[in-house]
């Protein structure tokens, strides 16, 4: 009895968690990159972010939140899954880990943006010319995105571990893990593609497709089913 109220714990505040994750990365996003980060115009970038600073640290700290709440995540999803093969359930939990860590880096160029664009600080760039702090700016947000971008190649992975820890399991649902595994792999085939796909940003909306599809469904599905067993009678 006590097992089954652990895990019936563990899941609650796995699901809760994970929905946390869903509903913060989007609002991150949309409020940053989506809304005001025009990757062929850093002049206009610039004066979107100068003209909404509060949600740029806003959505900085949202991502600081995903990354915190990942940390517990990793160790929660670990102890879910430990039972069926303790190894793979280890290694899921550093590849979730190591993707934190990534995030948690790529953060530090957000937090950077922030600080040149606060007019207190404008010391710091008062020797550049607009141009070229603008930028300035752009190669600061490339580098987040493209650090973040690793790290949800790693993600990928640890998602395919979590597919394969249910596909294995006896007693958990199979198609969910088969879900998992393939945005797993969505992931990891979206972050080469930007890597090695030179005519990537032609066909960005293809390949956003190719991962968010997969991924809204698989985790949305997973929330769920962690839910579902942490109030299950």
């Amino acid at each position: 009895m006590n097992k089954e109220l652990s895990f019936k714990s563990l899941a609650r505040f796995t699901g809760f968690a994970y929905l946390a994750l869903f509903i913060f990365a989007l609002i991150a996003n949309f409020m940053i990159f989506e809304n005001y980060v025009i990757k062929d115009n850093p002049a206009l970038t610039v004066e979107n972010l100068m003209n909404h600073g509060f949600n740029l640290r806003l959505g900085t700290l949202f991502f600081l939140v995903i990354g915190v709440l990942d940390i517990f995540v990793a160790w929660t999803l670990y102890l879910i899954f430990k039972q069926i093969n303790k190894h793979i359930s280890l290694l899921s939990g550093w590849l979730r880990i190591c993707y934190t860590i990534l995030l948690l880096v790529s953060i530090v160029f957000l937090i950077i943006v922030s600080y040149l664009l606060n007019p207190h600080n404008d010391n710091l760039i008062q020797t550049f010319a607009q141009g070229q702090i603008d930028s300035l700016i752009m190669i600061l947000l490339l580098s987040f995105n493209f650090i973040w971008l690793i790290g949800l190649a790693v993600f990928g992975f640890h998602l395919i571990t979590i597919g394969y820890l249910l596909i294995k399991s006896e007693k958990y649902s199979k198609y969910l893990g088969a879900c998992l595994t393939i945005a797993g792999f969505a992931y990891i085939f979206d972050t080469l593609a930007n890597i090695l796909y030179s005519n990537y940003s032609q066909h960005a909306n293809i390949f956003l497709a190719i991962v968010f599809i997969p991924a809204i469904i698989a985790e949305l599905w997973f929330t769920s089913w962690l839910l579902y067993k942490g109030f299950k009678k």
